[in-house]
């Protein structure tokens, strides 16, 4: 009787062990994001079987054209827009391989535990290459056509008058003036594309 009892205490401490092998525990918390969840599957060691998102600890993947890839490099600051909001961060790395003329990068956030991050959130990103300070500057807007040098429209009296401007930098919402607006002049920012011919519009 005493062996018996032995061999079937040996069988516990076995079986326990392989259930042990067997449960996949998270090394942290998280919400579980995917799960392996096909049935009959070969299971490999270092194959994934789930993954655990951390709600207090979130980064950005991002996406760029292979031709601006070379503009990047880690340590960058980085601006992310998501649910209407503005959020801070640094290119962490710029991953080296290239799929469908598209590069990735990571971002690390300023403040990772935001509130209205989620996983999988689609968000624009928006990578700062160079800035000034105590520069003129004019809100972004329709009438930005994307050239260096351009005709605006500037407020004079009870009248626009069309004016050459160069731009300098260009930013997501501001773009700089480098000549040919001075500082407290009022420029047009939507598009005045049907008045381009004119060198002057009367003001109602």
């Amino acid at each position: 009787m005493a062996l018996a009892v032995s061999t079937l205490d040996k069988e516990v401490v076995e079986a326990r062990r392989q259930l042990e092998l067997a449960t996949a525990r998270a090394d942290m918390d998280g919400v579980v994001a995917w799960v392996a969840s096909q049935e009959g599957t070969t299971v490999r060691r270092g194959d994934p079987i789930a993954r655990i998102a951390r709600p207090d600890a979130f980064r950005v993947e991002a996406t760029i054209s292979d031709i601006h890839v070379t503009r990047l490099a880690a340590g960058m600051p980085v601006r992310i827009v998501a649910a209407g909001r503005s959020l801070k961060g640094i290119v962490a790395a710029v991953l080296p391989a290239i799929e469908g003329g598209a590069a990735k990068f990571l971002i690390d956030l300023a403040q990772p535990a935001d509130p209205k991050l989620r996983q999988n959130l689609r968000v624009d990103v928006h990578v700062v290459v160079a800035s000034k300070d105590g520069v003129p500057s004019v809100d972004r807007g329709p009438f930005a056509t994307g050239g260096a040098l351009q005709p605006v429209f500037v407020v004079d009296g009870d009248r626009l008058v069309r004016k050459q401007v160069r731009f300098g930098l260009t930013g997501f919402d501001r773009l700089e003036i480098v000549d040919g607006a001075a500082v407290g002049e009022e420029i047009v920012v939507s598009d005045m594309q049907d008045y381009a011919h004119l060198q002057s519009v009367r003001l109602r």
